[in-house]
């Protein structure tokens, strides 16, 4: 779904931008290896990381449910209208998922 994808994008920028500038202090600026704990933006980098990491899963996460949702809302809005359902039963098939 598109609210999943912009979830992970989301989590990725974050996580690139973080990187990208610790890499440049640490490295470019200041000649320490990757990933010391001199370097402040390390910290930057470690949450960037877990969030793209949470961001990731829980897009996946959101995305199965919402799809299986869906689907059961659909599957019961055909069986209403194969049994000729009317009213509240009908709408109790559709609705029942949420």
């Amino acid at each position: 779904s598109m609210v999943a994808m912009f979830a992970q994008l989301g989590g990725g920028i974050y996580t690139k931008g973080a990187d990208v500038g610790a890499d440049l202090v640490g490295k470019v600026e200041q000649n320490i290896p990757e990933d010391d704990p001199r370097n402040p933006a390390v910290i930057a980098d470690l949450v960037g990381d877990n969030v793209g990491d949470c961001a990731g899963q829980c897009a996946d996460t959101f995305e199965s449910i919402a799809a299986e949702i869906m689907s059961a809302m659909i599957l019961g809005g055909s069986l209403a209208t194969s049994g000729n359902l009317q009213g509240d039963e009908a709408v109790g098939f559709v609705v029942f998922p949420l």
